[in-house]
């Protein structure tokens, strides 16, 4: 019987993980959906991303070659048999995270099982949502990835990476109408580099409340933009940008 594996995007899902859960957890604690993704070579690519957010978030205290390189070499090390449930959401933070492990998996000689385990809850409280004692039912509802699949998954990082927007809606939109939340990811990656939406909506709640604080702008952006997936650390990031260049007209 071949091991099973989950990979988790993110420690708030690690935190509420049931112990009665079968299977070894690998955890996903990256940011793909912003900074630099482009390097040369896999050890470029992991000191760019660890430069990266230890600047972007100095209060996170997160160490990067343990905490994050560390857990993408387990998942490189996977035996090929390995059965392996990934623990995605629908919205493009996720969605990233999800195209690059992908693309991990994609470079392995894979033989077991892939699966794609969501949340059924509203997109804005994904698995948040869900109490710790139903997680193990998801898994009943996963979607199976085939290589066919994996290979289109693979090369959404592959273009998201390039900053080929036209390519990754190309692809998306080629993966079916079964697989219309990744296309609705895709969207939201061109509204936010072709559009700057995510900084026209905060301007948009700013003004509409002048004297609101960040955390009820955090609240409007979650409650209006689901899609992005954005925590309160990315929001702050955006909110503290757009404060910036108004101070500077």
């Amino acid at each position: 019987m071949s091991s099973i594996v989950h990979i988790l995007n993110g420690g708030a899902l690690a935190e509420q993980w049931p112990d009665t859960m079968t299977g070894e957890v690998i955890v996903m604690r990256e940011c793909l959906v912003e900074g630099p993704v482009q390097a040369e070579s896999w050890s470029e690519f992991r000191a760019q991303r660890d430069e990266y957010l230890s600047l972007a978030y100095p209060e996170s205290h997160i160490d990067y070659p343990v905490q994050v390189a560390g857990e993408f070499e387990r998942i490189r090390q996977l035996s090929a048999e390995t059965a392996i449930n990934l623990w995605f959401e629908d919205d493009l933070f996720c969605q990233v995270n999800l195209w690059f492990v992908c693309h991990l998996l994609e470079e392995l000689n894979r033989t077991g099982d892939i699966r794609w385990v969501r949340p059924q809850t509203e997109l804005r409280w994904g698995f948040g949502g869900v109490p710790p004692e139903e997680l193990a039912d998801l898994q009943e509802l996963a979607r199976p990835i085939d290589r066919i699949k994996l290979n289109s998954l693979a090369a959404l990082w592959r273009a998201y990476r390039g900053g080929e927007t036209d390519e990754l809606l190309k692809i998306a939109a080629n993966l079916g109408s079964d697989w219309t939340m990744v296309h609705r990811a895709a969207e939201a990656h061109r509204d936010r580099v072709e559009h700057n939406h995510p900084n026209r909506l905060i301007r948009e709640i700013i003004a509409g409340n002048p004297q609101a604080s960040f955390g009820k702008i955090f609240q409007e952006f979650s409650r209006r933009a689901p899609i992005y997936g954005f925590g309160d650390l990315q929001v702050k990031r955006l909110h503290d940008a757009v404060l910036k260049n108004e101070a500077t007209d």
